[in-house]
């Protein structure tokens, strides 16, 4: 019996020793292990996540179906259920950004919390946000029909001269195109949704409730907004709106307003750039000399080409005539406006005035606008309103003797070598002969003068031939 004892009280010895030394033995390893190197720093930050449950809802307690919940600073998220829960997997501070439309967006902070019960308020300013429709207007928030409307304030950010420009890449499904900046013919080809048919694909213009008008001379200093109708938004207007209908709306005062004065100007430069880079004239007598040189050989497979065909000789003249004809185009605009209005009559009254420079540098190309509108809305009796507007465009507009693109197409056959004014009658004769592109572009009245840039090579050159005879 004492046996048993003894061998059982040995074994629970050996093996309480075994595993004493097992744990020492591993310990010791894994401490050689985890001991850094000399000079070796070892730094380990764990972030903690939790798993958040929360339900969204509305002002009624009503769950908010779709709701967007994002991790701040990530783009982690989910959305709520039909029952407008959530369950998100976030670090212990992290903050929710929590969004649905026509509500307003909420940061909510976690703090550690498990259940979050978050209450969004409706976005009142955007749903009462009012769209010109048609013969009247309608709440963006009950407005079904396919509808874009770019405001007054987003068309005062474009710096644009045209008024047609400005709807390029601001409302969806409405194509700009400008195929010329001049001043006076910068109007913009429009079409919504593309082309619908093989006749005109203009869509109907309305200024005011008033059809077929052109708004491309309007300032946008008078403009409150332009709302573009398209399919079924459009059916008010019959037939005439196949193509789409832009409705133009002015500026008028409000009621209760006290009398507001807002003046403005702005300066601004029209830079051209991507022109040509054209021949010097040693380029270009060598280049005019091969071309002689082949047309010989091509005429006769005999032919010698001499030295003497491809001399070239030292001209005082190196024109680049895109450099003299070119120039920036200043661009102004001022505008000066009131407004205001009592319980009874409101208005508004704006003058502008707009001066666009040419990049011809014969000065033949500008414009001058004149702007001037009033609206006026008052009350006559409970059930009775008048409402008067008055507008007035004066446009002046100078051109040169040709078209641009005759232009243009002049520059690009000048000679390099031609001087771009005569200095004396002794070159007189050799500009009228040669210098096209400079009367082309001169101002289309009889007998204008136009600036020119005079060259001081010409001008010793000149003296030169004269001392010699």
């Amino acid at each position: 019996m004492k046996t048993h004892e003894n061998r059982a009280l040995f074994c629970r010895t050996l093996l309480k020793a075994t595993t004493c030394l097992f744990l020492t033995t591993g310990i010791g390893i894994s401490a050689a292990y985890a001991a850094p190197r000399e000079n070796t720093q070892t730094t380990s930050i764990v972030q903690q996540n939790s798993i958040v449950n929360g339900k969204i809802t509305d002002a009624n307690g009503e769950p908010i179906i779709g709701a967007s919940i994002v991790i701040k600073g990530t783009t982690n998220g989910t959305i709520t259920d039909f029952d407008g829960n959530f369950m998100l997997e976030v670090p212990t501070k992290a903050t929710l950004v929590v969004s649905y439309v026509g509500y307003k967006t909420l940061e909510v902070p976690v703090n550690g919390k498990k259940t979050l019960n978050i209450n969004l308020k409706e976005d009142t300013e955007m749903l009462d946000e009012v769209v010109v429709v048609g013969y009247g207007t309608q709440k963006k928030a009950t407005l079904t029909g396919s509808v874009s409307q770019v405001g007054g304030e987003e068309l005062k950010k474009v710096s644009t001269v045209n008024l047609t420009n400005t709807l390029a890449g601001k409302t969806a499904g409405v194509i700009a195109n400008t195929r010329s900046g001049e001043p006076g013919a910068d109007d913009a080809t429009i079409l919504i949704r593309g082309k619908g048919t093989l006749g005109n694909t203009s869509p109907l213009i309305v200024v005011d409730g008033i059809a077929d008008r052109s708004f491309s001379r309007l300032n946008s200093e008078d403009v409150e907004s332009i709302s573009v109708l398209k399919d079924a938004s459009a059916a008010i207007y019959g037939a005439r709106a196949a193509n789409g209908v832009i409705l133009v709306t002015t500026k008028r005062g409000g009621k209760n307003k006290p009398t507001t004065l807002d003046i403005n100007t702005r300066f601004g430069l029209q830079m051209p750039h991507n022109y040509p880079q054209p021949a010097s004239t040693p380029l270009w007598q060598t280049l005019v000399g091969e071309y002689y040189a082949n047309m010989k050989l091509i005429n006769d497979k005999n032919a010698v080409i001499t030295p003497a065909d491809m001399a070239t000789r030292d001209y005082a003249y190196n024109t680049n005539w895109y450099e003299e004809m070119i120039k920036n185009a200043p661009i102004t605009q001022s505008n000066i406006n009131i407004s205001g209005g009592t319980d009874k009559v409101s208005y508004f009254i704006s003058a502008g005035y707009l001066y666009q420079g040419g990049i011809w540098s014969t000065n033949s190309t500008d414009k001058n606008r004149f702007n001037f509108s009033s609206n006026l809305d008052a009350d006559i009796l409970k059930n009775l309103k008048l409402s008067v507007g008055v507008g007035a465009v004066i446009n002046s507009l100078n051109y040169p003797r040709s078209a641009s693109y005759e232009i243009a197409r002049k520059m690009k056959d000048m000679a390099p070598n031609i001087p771009v004014e005569a200095i004396n009658k002794m070159m007189q004769q050799l500009i009228t002969d040669n210098n096209q592109v400079v009367l082309l572009a001169g101002p289309e009245k009889e007998g204008a003068k136009y600036p020119t840039k005079q060259l001081t090579s010409l001008r010793f050159k000149i003296q030169e031939m004269a001392r010699l005879q």
